[in-house]
């Protein structure tokens, strides 16, 4: 009779990873030892050892793709938009209105006997080059604001990169509407030539412009994500650019003569100055009993420092010549900003050598701008984000 196999009582166990993984051969083991917290590992033709992913590489790989699609998302935006007559309508109208504010300006401080024809050319040209960051400021708004093809904060990132490379776009526009507007200058010695050529100028606006653009852009998009619908984010929007293009400079003009204050000095020796006949070292014999009438501009000039044109007017000085009738203004902005220790002498008894160097204005309002764009544009990204699975998840 055939003998029957007798029933398997013990349970049957799958291999988990079976052909996937192989064992260390022996002489590996032996020779390298165990491998510390028992990692495992593939042996790879040269007989290393490479271990298994901790799943840091898949991350990166996703960061690295989303960064790519945000890139090529806003590099779409920006051709479509090169190709299109509103934005050339729009880059037209960033600098059609600086030029008009440039001639007025200009015109009216030459009737005024400011300064000869000379001057007013140069000075038209600077007071034009200093308000178009404020156009790329108002126009990068408008761009980040926009409403993204692609949702939640892919989208946000989106818009700010294409905000960037559009605000690019102009600034080479601008830059060389700027040379063109300076060349009669530069041929004809009118006023002097600044210290740097007109080429100075455009290039310090193509980089004041380009940054605008990319920060307000920013800010644009953060106001947008707030809130669900456009009205809010847009009246916020309009606020914060009315705030940061004109209301600082208004309000710091009119707080300016309130910083007169009467200081006690003391008496200044070994006394150096440049050749503008500011103090660039002293030193105080002496207690300070002397009051003297002292203009502290450094306590509300931070108010404007926010400003595309005086951010523009800082990064700009020193490249227009000493000899004309508006280099003055420039620096002047940041000397404000650094007290009035190098002007008047031994403040509180105060040496030159004990006083703290101020940080560059344009610094501080590139800093406050992108500040306030991370505090709209972050939170906002997240609200996207949530209502975007929200809605994903209630459909």
């Amino acid at each position: 009779m055939p003998r029957h196999a007798e029933p398997d009582d013990e349970p049957a166990y799958e291999e988990i990873g079976g052909g996937l993984i192989e064992d260390a051969p022996s002489h590996q083991a032996s020779a390298g030892g165990s491998r510390s917290g028992g990692a495992t590992g593939v042996e790879m033709s040269d007989g290393d050892w490479e271990p298994w992913a901790d799943g840091a590489a898949p991350v990166r790989r996703a960061r690295l793709h989303s960064v790519v699609a945000v890139l090529s998302a806003a590099g779409r935006e920006c051709w479509a938009a090169i190709r299109s007559v509103r934005f050339w309508l729009g880059v037209a109208a960033g600098l059609l209105a600086p030029a008009a504010v440039a001639v007025g300006l200009a015109s009216f401080a030459m009737a005024n006997q400011w300064f000869e024809y000379g001057g007013a050319w140069i000075g038209g040209v600077v007071i034009g080059a200093s308000f178009v960051p404020l156009s790329a400021a108002v126009l990068g708004t408008i761009w980040g604001f926009g409403r993204p093809r692609t949702e939640g904060a892919a989208g946000a990132g989106a818009r700010v990169a294409a905000s960037g490379a559009k605000g690019l776009v102009f600034a080479v526009v601008a830059g060389m509407m700027i040379l063109l507007a300076g060349a009669p200058a530069e041929a004809s010695d009118i006023g002097g030539p600044p210290a740097q050529g007109t080429a100075g100028l455009a290039g310090a606006a193509v980089v004041v412009i380009f940054v605008e653009a990319l920060l307000f852009g920013a800010l644009g998009a953060g106001a947008r994500l707030l809130f669900r619908r456009a009205l809010p984010g847009a009246l916020l929007a309009g606020v914060l650019v009315a705030v940061l293009g004109v209301v600082n400079v208004v309000v710091t003009v009119l707080l300016l003569p309130s910083t007169f204050v009467p200081e006690r000095v003391s008496v200044p020796v070994n006394v150096s100055r440049d050749a503008s006949g500011r103090l660039v070292s002293y030193e105080c014999v002496g207690d300070p009993v002397r009051l003297e009438l002292v203009l502290h501009s450094e306590r509300v000039l931070w108010i404007s420092a926010g400003n595309p044109a005086v951010i523009y007017g800082t990064v700009a000085s020193g490249l227009v010549p000493e000899s004309n009738d508006i280099a003055w203004l420039l620096p002047e902005l940041q000397r404000g900003f650094e007290g009035p220790a190098r002007e008047v002498a031994c403040i509180n008894g105060v040496a030159s050598d004990e006083i703290q160097p101020a940080p560059p204005l344009w610094l501080v309002g590139l800093a406050g701008q992108a500040a306030i764009a991370a505090v709209l544009l972050v939170p906002g990204r997240r609200l996207a984000v949530r209502r975007l699975a929200r809605a994903t998840d209630g459909s």
